[in-house]
């Protein structure tokens, strides 16, 4: 194709970004050039992300085919122009041909975890499990990795085999590394609060069976520092004993990866629970040669003895104090009412930063416990802040043993 022939498809009508007749500027310098990105499609123009422009290189010209190539890294030549000046890229490409270098994957990467039967075999006589492992995680009985347990009580916990997930578990994908660990939760005696956990992203938790087992699955994310974090935890109740499996995802999630995001595969949700569920299926329980020594006083109805909040004079953004102690429970919720206008903070730390307000709770704590929160009122005038303790026993809410506090919060006028 002669220059102005390609100047004639150039200068048909561009939508990108409100721009409407994009003018290439007309050059009989305009060079061959091979540009490599990953292409992504933008009010409804192709746009390469070249990693080096944050508006990429608009492809115009021959794009017939490149509309199934959306994610896939390409390889594009053409010849370059500049653009005139305005909003989105600054650089078009007249397409002339295109290869692809690597292509997207819809259903991301799938473990390479190898055949189970040929996996390392641990085995808790004490706790009456076993459960085989890929033979290159590194797991050491007893070892604590930095993936902390997610039950309701932390009293009693054991780790009985942790290690590392490695990198090459999903090669050529985002995923950097992970931690798994088995833990038994010897505090809890029984299956209502061995299915809770002390907190998830989603209240609604999951309920799977796998060989039999009956399970709970709830799990936690944040992210920080170009990754993403996710902890899945599994809750099972077994021959009076509560265990938990933590399996743990770090993943970059693009932050200055330039063009390397389009040169890797990306984890989906079903490739960890894929991981997941390949592990937990190779889990199996006994009678343990120690039993649970909890002691419980039978008949008790769980109440909450106390409930304190302080300073009782509050100025808007004050820090306050909150302490509770119950008998009788396994672990306690905090509850208060949505008003709107009403933020609360705290409670919860990194991974729940806010505390839900209504019934539907993301976190459990302990029987006997106390934190700290940040009220404001967003309102003209005063508003009541009603907490209430509600204590649970055997994972049930026992409302005749709540106790509730109110404080009245002043409007912030700054």
């Amino acid at each position: 194709m002669s220059i102005r022939a390609m100047l004639r498809v150039l200068f048909v009508p561009v939508f990108y970004g409100g721009l409407v007749g994009v003018a290439l500027c007309q050059s009989k310098d305009a060079e061959v050039e091979a540009v490599q990105g990953c292409l992504a499609e933008k009010s409804g123009a192709f746009v390469l992300d070249n990693g080096w422009s944050e508006e990429g290189t608009l492809l115009v010209g021959n794009v017939a085919g490149l509309a199934s190539h959306i994610g896939d890294k390409l390889s594009v030549t053409g010849r370059e122009y500049e653009l005139s000046k305005g909003s989105g890229p600054h650089q078009a490409l007249a397409v002339s041909s295109y290869k692809t270098i690597l292509r997207h994957q819809q259903d991301g990467v799938q473990p390479q975890i190898g055949d189970s039967r040929n996996w390392s075999s641990f085995r808790s006589a004490k706790y009456g499990v076993s459960m085989r492992i890929p033979s290159e995680w590194l797991a050491q009985a007893g070892n604590k990795v930095d993936v902390g347990s997610n039950v309701v009580k932390d009293d009693g916990l054991e780790f009985l085999c942790s290690g590392d997930v490695p990198e090459s578990t999903y090669p050529g994908s985002n995923y950097v590394g992970g931690q798994f660990a088995l833990i038994v939760g010897a505090g809890i005696d029984n299956a209502g609060s061995c299915q809770q956990f002390e907190m998830t992203d989603d209240p609604a938790i999951t309920l799977r069976t796998i060989k039999d087992i009956s399970y709970t699955e709830a799990h936690t994310s944040w992210v920080g520092m170009g990754s993403s974090h996710i902890t899945y935890s599994i809750h099972t109740f077994q021959n009076g004993y509560c265990y938990e499996i933590l399996l743990s995802f770090d993943e970059r999630d693009g932050t200055g990866m330039d063009d390397d995001a389009c040169s890797i595969q990306w984890l989906t949700s079903a490739n960890e629970q894929k991981l997941l569920t390949s592990l937990i299926s190779q889990m199996s329980f006994s009678a343990p040669q120690v039993k649970n020594a909890v002691q419980r006083r039978l008949g008790l109805q769980p109440k909450a003895t106390s409930l304190q909040m302080s300073p009782s004079n509050l100025s808007v953004g004050t820090d306050i104090d909150i302490s509770w102690s119950t008998e009788g429970a396994d672990y306690v919720q905090l509850r208060y009412p949505c008003t709107r206008g009403l933020d609360v903070s705290g409670m919860g730390g990194i991974l729940n930063p806010e505390m839900k307000c209504g019934t539907a709770t993301n976190a459990n704590y302990p029987a006997d416990g106390s934190g700290m929160i940040l009220l404001f009122n967003r309102n003209t005038g005063t508003v009541p802040f009603v907490l209430t303790v509600v204590p649970f026993q055997n994972g049930k809410a026992y409302g005749k043993g709540a106790k509730t506090v109110t404080l009245d919060i002043s409007p912030d006028r700054r």
